[in-house]
């Protein structure tokens, strides 16, 4: 799923070479805004091209492709059987995971950017019609939706009954995972688009108003905030030590995860889209030049690039010793 957990945290835990080469390609009929994931060595990516694509981890060969009536933006998320994605036609599909067939589809009111969340039978996803909806994911009924007072295309962090997860709103939002009641929102001055991320009880996410939140996931409490001086729609990723995300004017910031001091910047120099990941002792994103770029997280030190030339959205994932990202040279790329 997007980020690699239900916490959103963007932490991978994948051995790979020290300097990656690329691997393989895979060309598409569209520019890819969305990230791929992975699943038993075989990659699931959307793509502008409206078809979700089932790859061969390794060698890349397309074991099946399944046709949605829009462009995808959202990052699929699946269970033992079945995957869940969502489209810019309104609709969440679920598909088979074994022959990419219809297992059903859920329609909504808005566009689906949001990246479900898969847990406990149910699936849980926001729109651009302002709702944020859970369905039981064997048959795509409807189990409650929350309403809020705009558009929504953050995807929801989860950490033990509660879901997280911002709106257009300018809103955090933290609700009950079984019946859909608030708990709480907290206030921002921009959108939020930026997806959560939940560290030992702290939710860490961006707004429009380029601030960094770490507030109290009980309360909402504000614990610290941190100004990046440009909007954030990007995701934040956090481990032990330090909370890394990226803002709009092309700059990487790394700060301590308990008090919000800084401790270090890189300028990648192009705008940013990509969240970011980490793995191991890796910070890694892509950027508007078409560089995918490995930094160490103890100091910010380039520790390795690759370039393929075009916008990179995608975050890096990291699977079975590859590195898989796609981007708007409507290649999904795998190098390891």
């Amino acid at each position: 799923m997007f980020r690699n957990n239900l916490k959103r945290t963007g932490i991978y835990k994948s051995t790979i070479a020290a300097s990656p080469e690329e691997n393989w390609s895979f060309t598409t009929d569209g520019i890819i805004q969305t990230s791929p994931i992975v699943k038993d060595g075989i990659v699931y990516c959307g793509c502008n091209d409206g078809h979700l694509y089932a790859l061969n981890g390794k060698t890349g060969e397309k074991l099946w492709a399944f046709e949605t009536g829009e462009r995808i933006k959202s990052t699929p998320a699946v269970n033992d059987s079945v995957l869940f994605v969502g489209s810019l036609d309104e609709s969440l599909y679920a598909i088979n995971i074994s022959d990419g067939s219809l297992k059903w589809k859920f329609e909504t009111e808005g566009a689906i950017k949001s990246s479900p969340l898969v847990h406990d039978s149910k699936v849980y996803f926001g729109s651009l019609d302002g709702n944020f909806y859970a369905l039981k994911t064997d048959d795509g009924s409807e189990l409650w939706r929350f309403e809020s007072n705009g558009e929504i295309d953050s995807s929801a962090a989860l950490d033990n009954d509660t879901l997280y997860f911002g709106g257009w709103d300018g809103n955090l939002y933290a609700v009950n995972c079984h019946d859909g009641s608030i708990k709480w929102h907290f206030q921002t001055d921009g959108y939020v688009m930026s997806t959560p991320a939940i560290h030992e009880g702290l939710v860490y996410f961006g707004s429009n108003d380029a601030m960094l939140y770490a507030l109290k996931g009980t309360s909402g409490e504000e614990i610290w905030k941190y100004d990046c001086r440009a909007k954030i729609i990007s995701s934040a990723a956090v481990n032990n030590h330090y909370v890394v995300i990226g803002s709009v004017d092309g700059i990487i910031h790394c700060l301590d995860r308990e008090s919000g001091e800084p401790h270090w910047r890189f300028m990648a120099g192009n705008t940013l889209y990509s969240s970011v990941s980490i793995n191991g002792n890796l910070v890694c994103f892509g950027s508007e030049n078409g560089t995918v770029y490995a930094l160490n997280i103890e100091n910010g030190e380039t520790e390795w690039t690759f370039k393929v030339g075009e916008l990179i959205e995608s975050e890096a994932v990291f699977a079975d010793g590859m590195v898989y990202f796609g981007s708007w040279d409507e290649k999904i790329h795998a190098f390891g």
